[in-house]
């Protein structure tokens, strides 16, 4: 099943991707929902982030040569992403003031469907809704010191989408999935899920320790080097094998800007 967002005529809606409609739902797609009956071809609308939630993270990443998943050469590291997320076909302003690059990032990201706090791994895998998309855009030249926040969390950076599939058990995905990022239709960085240095259950039952995931918060689970940069101009495809495809564009400032 595919669940996601979108705009039909001028209203947000919830709903489900299906055979090239999108078909819209009443209620909590984390919970109790019903089909309306209303369907409208996928093609005809706006596609907005799958879930509405403010709590976007990232952390993880991959292993290294050498590196076992049974035996990580370090701990979990994640942190908060602290911008509104946008969704496929949105924009990605490249901050004014700042001579870049920008990074970007093919990410796989879990999506939680329950709340979780202080639990443990098998009652995290539990609590998996889904999967997605998440371009974990960067400005480097923002970093400070060993804060990654202010680089990772300005308007814009963190486009995520186009749906959120959720029939894909977190086995299929550590048996591997191809994670391709393509800037201008060239692929320039190819990863795979079954070398996550974490797995997603894992890397929730951490972060749970720390703050309490509600249902639909997103956390991106890394890339590995090298880091990929992109500029004004440059179109940005993510595709995730068995998940889907999420293109942005950078663009010259605020999101807004006709520029």
């Amino acid at each position: 099943m595919l669940v996601g967002r979108a705009t039909v005529d001028g209203q947000d809606c919830d709903g489900l991707f299906d055979a090239g409609l999108f078909r819209v739902v009443a209620g909590d797609v984390f919970g109790d929902w019903s089909y309306t009956g209303r369907s409208v071809p996928a093609d005809d609308i706006e596609v907005l982030p799958p879930s509405r939630s403010d709590q976007i993270l990232s952390g993880g990443g991959y292993l290294v040569e050498g590196e076992t998943r049974a035996a990580p050469a370090r701990p979990p590291n994640w942190r908060f992403k602290r911008c509104e997320a946008t969704g496929d076909g949105a924009q990605i302003p490249f901050p004014a003031g700042i001579e870049g690059p920008l990074w970007v990032e093919c990410e796989l990201a879990v999506v939680v469907g329950t709340t979780l706090r202080d639990v443990g791994v098998a009652e995290a895998r539990r609590g998996i809704f889904g999967w997605t998309l998440l371009n974990d855009v960067t400005a480097p030249e923002l970093q400070n010191g060993g804060d990654w926040t202010e680089a990772k969390s300005m308007p814009g950076f963190a486009p995520f989408g186009p749906w959120i599939r959720t029939d894909l058990s977190e086995e299929r995905v550590l048996q591997g999935l191809d994670c391709i990022l393509s800037i201008n239709h060239d692929e320039v960085g190819r990863d795979n899920t079954r070398d996550l240095r974490y797995t997603p259950a894992e890397m929730l039952s951490v972060v749970s320790h720390h703050t309490t995931l509600r249902p639909g918060a997103v956390l991106s689970l890394g890339t590995q080097p090298p880091l990929i940069e992109a500029n004004v101009g440059d179109e940005v495809t993510l595709m995730i094998e068995e998940i889907g495809a999420m293109t942005n564009w950078v663009v010259s400032g605020r999101a807004d800007d006709e520029s």
